[in-house]
């Protein structure tokens, strides 16, 4: 299914986790990537971002994904985010 006007954002943040829905602070998020319609495909699917983000190194990283739902007849399941952490410092 193709994913309309897809956007990612990121932002640093000292927050370990979202324990409850009143933790998830979306201020201050910079738009890295910008897209028309993407089709997703099996496997990992690498996004090339518009605008380079500058990760301070050490803080954890909040990514947000946001694309337009397409609520036609074609709709019939939620989109699947699969995510792993990690015990090493990782970058993207």
């Amino acid at each position: 299914m193709t994913r309309a006007k897809l956007k990612i954002k990121l932002k640093c943040t000292q927050q370990p986790d979202f324990s409850t829905s009143f933790d998830f602070d979306n201020a201050g998020l910079v738009q890295v990537y910008s897209g028309a319609s993407y089709s997703p495909v099996v496997g990992w699917n690498q996004h090339n971002f518009n605008t380079a983000y500058d990760w301070d190194g050490s803080s954890n990283l909040l990514i947000d994904v946001c694309f337009d739902l397409d609520m036609g007849p074609a709709y019939t399941r939620n989109v699947i985010m699969p995510s792993t952490t990690t015990n090493v410092e990782m970058c993207m």
